[in-house]
């Protein structure tokens, strides 16, 4: 009887064990895509600073910062894994879910998508066609927008006042010769440019 009740106990140890395992094994998964997905956009992430002087490690009296994020395959497919595997992740996560949704929309055959973080430090007369990717600059049909939720959290095409505060995202595709993986491109407003590696 004793050998009989420490069989049972043992298989509902082993039951118990078993359940665990398999409700820890997703989270485990979810964590290590999200660190995935957190080194891929580290690596897809460069900012540039409207106006301003630089002191030091310091950007002073800067007007406005557009601050880019390159959407390849790699990166668009590492963020639909990590949606799907844990929304509690997600959810906790420090990527915007902004991110998730131009992910979803960023393939277009022989286009590179950038998605452009916009915001305003003072008043800004905004104007789309002075953003630029190395060297193009979209037009109309390059720009995506009504992918979000919020239409306030996304800029158009074209001339737009923005006041001191204003936070939205600008997305837009750039023919793939614009952004070859291995080059250096330049990223920017204007003549405010930054250079960065395009991530092979």
């Amino acid at each position: 009887m004793k050998v009989f009740s420490r069989n049972i106990r043992f298989a509902a140890f082993l039951a118990a064990a078993g359940f665990f395992l398999t409700w820890a094994f997703p989270a485990s998964a979810a964590d290590r895509l999200l660190r995935e997905v957190e080194t891929l956009l580290q690596a897809r992430t460069v900012s540039c600073h409207i106006e301003g002087q630089v002191l030091g490690d310091l950007m002073l009296n800067s007007r406005g910062k557009l601050t880019f994020l390159y959407v390849d395959r790699k990166l668009a497919d590492a963020l639909e894994r990590l949606r799907k595997a844990d929304s509690l992740t997600v959810r906790s996560s420090n990527v915007p879910p902004q991110i998730f949704d131009y992910a979803a929309a960023s393939r277009r055959r022989g286009r590179s998508f950038f998605v452009a973080r916009v915001e305003a430090l003072k008043n800004w007369d905004f104007d789309s066609s002075m953003v630029s990717a190395g060297g193009y600059s979209p037009a109309r049909e390059d720009v995506l927008t009504g992918v979000t939720d919020n239409p306030f959290r996304e800029i158009k095409f074209g001339e737009l006042k923005l006041t001191g505060g204003f936070d939205a995202y600008f997305a837009f595709f750039v023919p793939s010769e614009y952004a070859k993986p291995g080059e250096t491109i330049s990223l920017g407003y204007a003549d405010y440019q930054t250079d960065w590696p395009v991530p092979r």
